[in-house]
């Protein structure tokens, strides 16, 4: 089973998604390792997952309006680009992109997004909970892998119909059952689950057969 390290590993004083959070997944032997994309108000695809600075640095400044210069002067830590993270983990870590924003189904984006993998489509898998922004980026590109975010059950019989562009599926723990989960595994579907910090529950993942997880724990490695 897998093991992803979601959003590199943080600490009291490592920011999740940020270069020393997935320097610091590395360090601990992660081979597996997810991070969120916005664009922001430049252009350039950025390592984050709120549309805005809230949460990860309590100021109310939003991405996509702000350039990257703007940011990285009004934020307590360093905001990156996706360059940044390809370069640093290519030959070292699989990489999952989550794709985040309204702005993904912008098909001038979808094509950024492709532009910036090119030469780490091996080791890079791009995520989305929208089926639509997943196909589009298939057409222009199918050997880029791609992961489904799941986030009903309507969506489940969605994903399963449109399974020749989706390489997995993704759920969140509290919204899937080990029945259900198991379903799947039969079907021979690629599951991943998250975000699992538990031993037992990693170990019972296992069993079932899911394809990984992702996980904040690093003692799960």
């Amino acid at each position: 089973m897998e093991i992803w390290a979601h959003r590199g590993f943080t600490t009291e004083a490592v920011a999740e998604n940020t270069l020393e959070s997935i320097k610091h997944a590395l360090s601990e032997g992660a081979s597996h390792i997810t991070c969120d994309v916005r664009e922001c108000g430049s252009g350039e695809l950025v390592l984050m997952h709120d549309p805005t600075l809230w949460r990860t640095d309590h100021k109310f400044i939003p991405i996509s309006s702000t350039t990257l210069n703007e940011l990285n002067e009004k934020c307590s830590y360093e905001i990156v680009t996706i360059q940044n993270v390809l370069e640093l983990c290519a030959e070292r870590a699989s990489l999952l992109i989550n794709l985040k924003g309204e702005s993904f189904l912008k098909t001038s984006l979808e094509k950024k997004v492709i532009k910036e993998i090119e030469g780490y489509k091996s080791n890079v898998t791009v995520s989305s909970n929208s089926i639509t922004t997943l196909a589009k980026i298939y057409s222009k590109c199918p050997n880029i892998k791609t992961t489904l975010n799941i986030t009903s059950g309507e969506f489940i019989k969605k994903a399963i119909g449109n399974i020749l562009f989706i390489n997995s599926l993704y759920f969140d723990r509290k919204n899937i059952s080990n029945r259900k989960l198991k379903n799947m595994v039969r079907k021979n579907i690629d599951v991943y689950v998250g975000v699992i910090s538990s031993p037992l529950e990693a170990e019972e993942l296992a069993v079932i057969g899911v394809k990984g997880i992702y996980t904040n724990n690093k003692n799960l490695i």
